[in-house]
């Protein structure tokens, strides 16, 4: 029995040992980094590349200051879920690209099949605001989860720090008292020069719709947006253009939707001096309606 062990062992030996010989007389092909010997190129031109090794499968962050308008060429996996962190309250996908998209809070996450090679283009926008759209171009590739990052410029306060939404920190500052009382916390945050709790900051930029503040001799020019889970707060710099003193009156700034108005340092502007004035809206009512209403008093309009 020993003996033919023996034999057999030595059999195998000579095969392997043959092998060059065999394998010059096979065709062999090859796709990607591995060899198919004897397979029709038919099937092989079926089969993927070799999978990356996990040394090539390492999670990837990117994070954009993006401005809408603009095209913002990216990558994600093809083989992962990847996760886009938007800056809108509610954001809107728009594609016709085959990829499976599913947006929570801020953020979209999109998977692609596996055998994708074409790039993705995703238009994101926030819900009620299709001008304001940010549009991405992604390049499928070999890779572990994506996740991209998209900040909207002049999106920071300064002192460098980002002010995102956060649904949850803005509802529970909005709800922590009475409604007056949350108004009264929420002006005095901001005229110390602070933003809201879980409220996001921005430029004003020529899409938002300050409601305007109808005094003779003061201009006012927006500056700023703060917006939170149901309401919105716009800042705007308030200038006496007079060579006379004018006391700033919030009732001209009435407008639908508008539930305070307030200034800082003070009411009262010397000729030329300017303040801040602060103006919150209900972020539920989308075209406020500009112009004070007149008053009901003897010398207002019947």
């Amino acid at each position: 029995m020993k003996k033919s062990c023996t034999v057999f062992a030595l059999a195998a030996l000579s095969l392997i040992s043959t092998g060059s010989v065999f394998a010059s007389s096979t065709k062999v092909r090859q796709a990607g980094g591995a060899s198919f010997s004897g397979v029709p190129s038919s099937v092989v031109a079926g089969i993927q590349p070799t999978p990356p090794s996990d040394s090539n499968l390492k999670p990837e962050q990117y994070t954009y200051s993006v401005k809408p308008g603009q095209m913002l060429h990216s990558s994600v996996s093809r083989q992962f879920l990847n996760r886009i962190i938007t800056p809108f309250n509610h954001p809107i996908v728009r594609t016709t690209s085959p990829v499976k998209l599913e947006t929570v809070g801020q953020s979209v996450f999109v998977a692609l099949a596996p055998s994708r090679t074409e790039p993705v283009v995703l238009y994101i926008m926030d819900q009620g605001d299709s001008l304001n759209a940010i549009s991405l171009m992604l390049d499928a590739k070999d890779s572990g989860p994506v996740e991209i990052t998209l900040q909207e410029a002049n999106a920071t306060g300064v002192d460098g720090t980002l002010y995102r939404f956060n649904k949850t920190v803005a509802s529970k500052f909005e709800r922590s008292s009475n409604h007056d009382q949350t108004l009264t916390t929420m002006l005095r945050v901001v005229g110390e020069g602070k933003v809201p709790p879980g409220y996001s900051f921005r430029a004003y930029n020529a899409r938002d719709a300050m409601p305007t503040c109808n005094q003779h001799g003061l201009s006012v020019i927006p500056r700023q947006v703060m917006d939170g889970e149901d309401m919105r707060i716009y800042v705007g710099a308030m200038t006496d253009t007079t060579d006379q003193p004018i006391e700033f009156q919030e009732s001209q700034c009435a407008a639908q939707g508008v539930v305070a108005v307030a200034s800082w340092p003070g009411p009262l502007l010397q000729p030329h001096q300017s303040t801040e004035v602060y103006i919150v809206v209900n972020r539920d009512v989308s075209s406020p309606v500009s112009g004070a209403r007149p008053s009901a008093l003897p010398g207002g309009a019947q």
